[in-house]
């Protein structure tokens, strides 16, 4: 039973959202109408006869709807409608637990009325009863007619024990046959449109090949207008290029066999909507953010994201057409996100682009410091996770547009490309693969004066009199010194006036060391580590 179960069930295939379903056995019924309210008649009149069993009574309702059916036990009359392709399988989910009843809401497209819902015991492994779905209550509850059973069409159905302690599993086949069909009978089959999908260029159909078929004619209209002869194709499958964003399109497909015609279907209802393609993405403080081009005709968005090549997954949902950008800020810095995008109306779906659009997500650089040195101004920053490498960027004083100055792999930069006295601002982006973290766009601000460079020291009867370099952008100096074989600088003097100093605390015969820092406020410049020597000798004055 377990092998005939699994051979007959659909496959479900999920695609970002959409569900596909797939016949696993190929099509073998001829066409038929099945005329549910006849079918629904018997079953109201017979429900309480007495005569045979579920089975004989389910398969009579069929046969009265003009279905052609003739088993009396469950699980031939089960293999008799999957043999005959009389419908898809679908399990149904059950509501309040596995003693519950069957909600609409929660099997949509999977059970309506005139269908059979089978019984299958666990405990047996075999289907031990049926009944015939008579649509549903005011609570949306399924109801349905069980011979001989007290079901007459208003009781919910419902599941109970009855091997031990195993429940029931519940499954519904789902009548193909739910439209009429029109045009002359004749010896043709009919297809029948199985599933429609939005693509990047148009509306895609496929319905169920037919033996002997040469080829296929497909027709489209639009509400309350005529069909409408679209192409003939040979395969059982047709892209609709000519459908426009936003229109409600009906298709039909009539089979033909040296040149006759079969019947067709009233149509499958379709409204198209065009893919939506991705403007851009960045990283921003907070994220990964993307935008999209805006589709009007759309409800909103369903945002799909894969990390690191995983698997893909519906990540969420933009309930508004005019919204076209999200930030996602549920990211890690080194990881790498890609995001496809697809507009919703209602239950239409649009196509996606299959390769979406990709980022990997790096922190925003902090600046540690940002300083004059020797050799020009020196840059410092935090490593980033993830990046390769880092982006310097400058800007003079209060300019609007960053610069590039270089990149670098590790995490300090010195910019010797510099004037004396100007203002520089400096931010630093980090770098994977050509992915770009987002940056400080205040940046840190500096203003460039170079180490004073001591000219003189001369011994004067005063003491040891020193000169250096006028520094552009100074606004003072200060004067540092140390005896020679000491370690430490000491602070000795601010000259806020010109470029000169006369150290009077020396003694004869000492030898000291000077060096200079250039001042604007409380910007500095570098100094001379190894400063500048002189001995004072008074007797040589």
């Amino acid at each position: 039973m377990t092998k005939r179960l699994l051979y007959s069930l659909c496959t479900l295939v999920v695609a970002f959202g959409v569900f596909f379903l797939v016949n696993v056995k190929a099509s073998a019924a001829s066409c038929y109408d099945y005329d549910i309210d006849a079918a629904l008649e018997y079953a109201q009149d017979n429900w309480d006869s007495g005569v045979g069993l579920c089975a004989e009574y389910a398969s009579k309702c069929l046969n009265a709807g003009g279905v052609e059916v003739s088993s009396t036990r469950v699980c031939t009359l089960y293999d008799e409608l999957l043999d005959n392709d009389y419908g898809k399988l679908y399990k149904l989910k059950l509501t309040n637990g596995r003693n519950g009843s069957v909600k609409l809401s929660e099997n949509s497209g999977k059970v309506a009325k005139g269908d059979p819902i089978f019984y299958y015991c666990n405990s047996c492994g075999s289907f031990e009863h049926v009944v015939i779905c008579n649509g549903v209550n005011g609570k949306g509850y399924v109801q349905d007619y069980a011979h001989n059973n007290a079901h007459n069409g208003f009781k919910q159905t419902y599941t109970y024990p009855h091997c031990g302690t195993e429940n029931w599993t519940l499954y519904s086949i789902r009548m193909h046959n739910s439209e009429t069909l029109f045009g002359a009978k004749t010896s043709v089959q009919a297809p029948k449109i199985e599933s429609t999908s939005n693509l990047e260029k148009g509306v895609y159909l496929k319905w169920n090949a037919i033996d002997g078929a040469s080829f296929y004619n497909v027709y489209r209209k639009v509400p309350g207008g005529s069909w409408y002869y679209l192409k003939s194709v040979k395969t059982n499958s047709y892209l609709d290029t000519t459908a426009q964003n936003g229109k409600e399109y009906t298709y039909t497909v009539r089979a033909s066999e040296n040149k006759v015609l079969s019947q067709y279907y009233a149509g499958t209802t379709v409204k198209f909507l065009s893919q939506v393609n991705f403007k851009g993405v960045s990283n921003s403080t907070t994220g990964v953010y993307i935008s999209w081009n805006e589709n009007t005709n759309a409800d909103g968005y369903y945002i799909y994201r894969q990390v690191n090549n995983g698997k893909w997954e519906w990540y969420t949902s933009v309930k508004n057409s005019k919204i076209t950008g999200y930030t996602d800020k549920n990211v890690i810095s080194g990881n790498t996100y890609r995001y496809r995008i697809r507009a919703f109306s209602g239950s239409t779906l649009s196509g996606y682009d299959a390769n979406g659009i990709i980022s990997t997500f790096l922190d925003t650089v902090k600046i540690n410091y940002v300083l004059n040195c020797n050799e020009g101004i020196k840059v410092n920053w935090n490593t980033v996770k993830g990046a390769t490498e880092y982006r310097v960027y400058r800007k003079i004083a209060y300019e609007k547009n960053w610069k590039y100055v270089d990149t670098v792999s590790t995490n300090e930069f010195i910019d010797s490309n510099v004037t004396g006295g100007v203002y520089y601002r400096y931010t630093v982006r980090a770098v994977n693969n050509g992915y770009l973290g987002y940056y400080d766009t205040a940046g840190v601000l500096v203003k460039c004066l170079f180490t004073p460079e001591v000219k003189t020291i001369t011994s004067s009867s005063k003491g040891l009199m020193l000169e250096w370099g006028n520094v552009d952008g100074a606004l003072n100096y200060y004067v540092y010194r140390k005896v020679e074989g000491d370690k430490n600088w000491k602070f000795i003097a601010n000259v806020k006036d010109g470029t000169t100093y006369t150290d009077t605390d020396v003694k004869d015969g000492v030898t000291y060391i000077y060096t200079v820092k250039a001042m604007c406020g409380h910007r500095m410049s570098a100094y001379n580590k190894d400063g500048f020597k002189s001995k004072f000798e008074c007797s040589s004055l």
